[in-house]
């Protein structure tokens, strides 16, 4: 057998600034302000111990409207895969709920 490594290698270049983002996120609120994400950013579990670590709290309900009720204060970060069950205007109502809720 044949192994090809191809470069780069890893994660597009979007996700691995969705994790800079976070990690930063959470280091600068740290201590003054929760920061949750909704969902895995990435189904690594390296990468979320380190996003964890830096101050971003996980909420891993699959259901985005239920996970959203667990967060009652601070920065909320979504994840940008999956969809909320129906979508739609239920879709649309997940987002504007952090902002009727004063969450960031």
């Amino acid at each position: 057998m044949e192994v090809v490594r191809i470069t780069p290698r890893g994660y597009c270049h979007g996700v691995v600034e969705a994790i800079r983002i976070a990690k930063r996120e959470g280091a600068a609120r740290a201590g003054s302000e929760r920061v949750t994400m909704l969902g895995y950013l990435v189904h690594n579990e390296h990468v979320t111990r380190e996003l964890e670590e830096s101050g971003v709290a996980l909420v891993a309900e699959p259901d985005r409207m239920k996970a959203l009720e667990q967060v009652t204060e601070g920065t909320v970060i979504f994840t940008a895969h999956g969809h909320l069950a129906g979508g739609g205007r239920r879709g649309a109502r997940s987002w504007s709920q952090p902002r009727r809720r004063n969450l960031q």
